[in-house]
């Protein structure tokens, strides 16, 4: 009888097959000690934490760095104006910004100027790709100058980037974004050197910028802004890492790779619009009234559906969550109760980032089908002062 010696990487089942089929005794070999094959990592993202400065990856995430004094801290960032959470925690920033702590524009503030290199990955949704005006999706900006800006002109990409033989204002034109879609970006300056990357692909081979990041000087770390709210960007971010060096064309392909197979894998919300009939309103509170620690509350008003304009909804009564106060500041019911009005509405259940806000229901029926009005405030109600309000 004829043995055959397989080696143990090969399949268990190969080897009964081939027993079946040949009547061949099957003789496995042990693996020696010491000689075990390791398995491949795992991927993870961000893929190397070398150089990390801030990371932002969801609201919901650890975000831990290491800083300049060796201590392993979560990155914090303060919601501003109508800044909320959008669906997996992104940020939400079609009516607000995000403004980073103190303590995290100061470390990268200096292991930029120190390393003389800097690297910015997010994962942008706009919202718009027609911007009327010069938007800030990223700033790392002060009073007397920007160190660096990632932005949005109309539906070009730009950045801004301020060296010691180049100043800020000079945008560079780096590829074309879409509307309502997430796409994953990378900026990265070193030795004279700025690349861009949009899912993985070099939009700019090696553009020539010299100088060094010197001239940096202290600055706030604004997400969907810049810190004078003039430049409003609406749209949605997250994946957010910031590093004080250069990232590899491998590392861009590797995280982006990472990123858009996570956002293939996510189903989207269940959406309806409809016209329906408020009839019953949950009245508004002060934000002195709110727990400590809390700046946003929502309401519950019910409605009566008259008509489904687009989606599927067979429920004839609802109840609808929308904004009541955002950033301690009240936001103005601006529907009238006995009227129709038309609804973008997205399902409760597939917004499970809005379970940790705080919520005041007072109508008379509270077991309704809930829904959440996507809708709010743009940044352009806010500047009129009509809808938040002290």
């Amino acid at each position: 009888m004829r043995t055959l010696r397989i080696l143990p990487s090969l399949a268990v089942v190969a080897a009964l097959v081939l027993s079946a089929s040949t009547g061949a005794c099957v003789e496995s070999v042990p693996a020696q000690p010491g000689k075990e094959q390791a398995a491949a990592p795992k991927p993870t993202w961000p893929g190397s934490r070398t150089g990390l400065v801030f990371l932002w990856e969801n609201g919901t995430s650890q975000n831990q760095v290491r800083n300049s004094a060796g201590e392993d801290v979560m990155c914090q960032a303060d919601l501003r104006d109508g800044a909320t959470y959008a669906r997996f925690s992104a940020m939400d920033l079609v009516s607000g910004s995000f403004v980073a702590k103190a303590e995290f524009a100061r470390d990268l503030l200096d292991a930029c100027r120190k390393s003389g290199a800097f690297s910015l990955e997010a994962v942008v949704r706009p919202a718009s790709a027609d911007l009327k005006e010069p938007a800030a999706i990223v700033s790392f900006a002060g009073d007397k100058q920007v160190n660096f800006m990632l932005g949005m002109v109309k539906d070009k990409l730009v950045v801004s980037l301020r060296t010691s033989q180049q100043a800020a204002e000079s945008a560079l034109h780096f590829a074309t974004l879409k509307a309502g879609v997430p796409q994953h970006v990378i900026v990265t300056f070193s030795a004279g050197k700025l690349l861009c990357y949009v899912n993985g692909e070099s939009k700019a081979p090696g553009l020539a910028v010299n100088g060094d990041l010197q001239p940096w000087t202290p600055a706030q770390l604004v997400f969907g802004d810049d810190y004078t709210g003039a430049k409003d960007w609406p749209g949605t971010l997250e994946g957010i890492a910031i590093y004080s060096r250069a990232l590899t064309a491998e590392e861009a392909k590797a995280d982006a790779a990472f990123y858009l197979a996570r956002l293939q894998k996510r189903k989207p919300a269940r959406r309806v619009v409809v016209d329906a009939r408020l009839y019953d309103i949950s009245p508004n509170t002060t934000p002195d009234t709110l727990d400590p620690g809390y700046h946003r509350l929502l309401l519950i008003d019910n409605y009566e559906v008259v008509k489904v304009i687009e989606g599927t909804c067979d429920d004839k009564k609802i109840g609808v969550a929308r904004w009541g106060i955002l950033d301690d500041r009240v936001v103005k019911l601006d529907r009238v109760k006995g009227k129709v009005h038309r609804l973008v509405l997205e399902a409760w259940e597939d917004n499970f980032q809005l379970d940790s806000e705080r919520q005041s229901n007072s109508t008379e029926e509270m077991t309704l089908p809930l829904y959440y009005n996507v809708e709010k405030p743009s940044r352009a109600e806010r500047l009129r002062g009509d809808i938040l309000k002290k």
